[in-house]
């Protein structure tokens, strides 16, 4: 009987055992499954970051020449209003001094 009961005890031993090292099996190829997704979402987010790197690059150079345009146009804009004013000044002075 003591003997029944222990040879019980081993066999219940061994096949909690044996769950543990299943458990231990699927914990392991689970851990592999997460790694290698964890390693494809960085190399995910690394090309999304590097999109976005070039892409605001782009976009701030694009907004540059913008500017840099606008700039020169209001400063030719400005240049021909001057241009005129000073002709006008030119052509009144003159005018002036003629009917004198």
């Amino acid at each position: 009987m003591e003997q029944e009961a222990e040879s019980q005890r081993l066999r219940d031993e061994n096949a909690d055992l044996k769950k543990r090292i299943a458990d231990v099996a699927n914990v392991e190829s689970v851990k592999k499954k997460l790694e290698v997704k964890v390693e494809q979402l960085e190399r995910k987010v690394s090309s999304v970051q590097l999109v976005n790197y070039y892409h605001t690059d782009t976009t701030t150079t694009q907004m540059e020449t913008t500017i840099q345009e606008k700039v020169s146009q209001k400063a030719n804009e400005l240049t021909a209003t001057y241009d005129e004013k000073f002709r006008n000044y030119e052509d009144r002075s003159s005018r002036l001094c003629l009917c004198v």
